[in-house]
C-alpha cells in the first residue's frame, strides 16, 4: 500500500498543476518544487532531487524553493521534438 501511494504521488509530482501546498512546503514535495529537478534554467542545474521529502535536498544543500509566481521551463534543450512515429520509437537527433 505504501508502494502504492508512492508511485501515486510521484505521478502526481511530475503532473503540470499549480497546487501550491504552502503549509506543507518543507515537509512534502509538490509538482512546483520538483518541476525545478526538470528545470533546463541553468540555475535550477543539480536541485530538487527529493520525490517526496525536501528536507533531504535541505541536508544536502541541494533545495531550490521557488516563489509561488515563478515560470519554470522545462525539457531537452539539446533535442529536437519528436514530429513523428519513427521519432518517438527510435530517439530524437541531436540539435546542430
Amino acid at each position: 500500500m505504501i508502494g502504492s501511494l508512492f508511485v501515486i504521488w510521484a505521478g502526481f509530482n511530475h503532473s503540470n498543476v499549480r497546487l501550491r501546498f504552502w503549509p506543507l512546503k518543507y515537509g512534502i514535495a509538490w509538482p512546483n518544487y520538483h518541476r525545478v529537478h526538470h528545470s533546463i534554467a541553468p540555475e535550477h542545474n543539480h536541485k530538487n532531487y527529493a520525490a517526496l521529502f525536501p528536507v533531504l535536498d535541505m541536508i544536502f544543500g541541494t533545495a531550490y524553493f521557488p516563489d509561488d509566481d515563478e515560470k519554470i521551463t522545462t525539457g531537452l534543450v539539446h533535442k529536437h521534438e519528436a514530429r513523428t512515429l519513427r521519432q518517438y520509437i527510435f530517439g530524437l537527433k541531436e540539435k546542430q
